[in-house]
């Protein structure tokens, strides 16, 4: 496990990024250092991210793996996390993890379905696709966007298995996506955010992008206050 940032145990906020399994531009590595108060660990594999407790150690996770499966001890300490009101923001590809788990499609409020599922067609995606998102109301997540729809250049999905009591915060009327692309999940007691761009630059460039990915950060910490 690598720190981008010097941990100040006394106020950043604690986040770590799992990764491995999956593509997505290192780009979002830079974002993600940028965030001021943020004190970020990566981990490369999901089985060494959850292979002990991280109660207490962290207060976010943030999710952009893509893993077909994990282990017992994995399932039993990401379960824990969330149950002991641990924060998740769960980034583009990470939709796709766990198929075989259906508790961590209850955490994320959906999934990325890679073949027909359960009388379901498969999902599917687009790369550099241009993208008009819009705020359907409003959130702390989404309160630096002022209520404005943003543009921007990325990947969408389509036919995802998405629940119907999620609280959708941003939506977009492009053709080759379903249309919610920023999600609350109805997870009890985590907090539990979705954002399906952020595979490359275009997004991660992207002003408002990165405004909404910090805020999704900070909520689901719960710690809205920005430095």
């Amino acid at each position: 496990m690598t720190g981008n940032h010097a941990t100040d145990a006394g106020s950043s906020l604690r986040a770590m990024l799992v990764t491995g399994g999956g593509f997505y531009e290192t780009s979002l590595h830079s974002m993600l250092d940028s965030f001021a108060g943020v004190a970020l660990d990566i981990s490369p594999r999901d089985s060494a991210a959850f292979a002990g407790p991280q109660v207490g150690r962290y207060d976010v996770l943030i999710l952009v793996n893509r893993s077909p499966s994990l282990g017992v001890d994995g399932r039993r300490h990401l379960q824990e996390f969330a149950e002991a009101g641990g924060g998740s923001v769960v980034l583009n590809q990470a939709t796709a993890n766990y198929p075989d788990w259906p508790w961590y499609r209850g955490l994320v409020g959906g999934r990325y379905l890679d073949s027909p599922t359960d009388g379901l067609p498969s999902s599917g995606f687009r790369l550099q696709e241009q993208i008009i998102a819009s705020p359907p109301g409003s959130h702390p997540i989404t309160a630096r966007l002022g209520g404005r729809p943003f543009h921007m250049l990325d990947e969408t999905y389509c036919r995802m298995d998405i629940a119907a009591d999620n609280a959708v915060l941003l939506r977009t009327r492009n053709s080759s996506a379903d249309g919610p692309l920023v999600w609350t999940s109805a997870y009890a007691p985590a907090r539990v955010v979705v954002i399906l761009p952020g595979f490359g630059h275009g997004a991660h460039m992207n002003l408002a992008y990165r405004y909404l990915v910090e805020d999704a950060i900070r909520w689901a910490a719960r710690r809205e206050d920005r430095p």
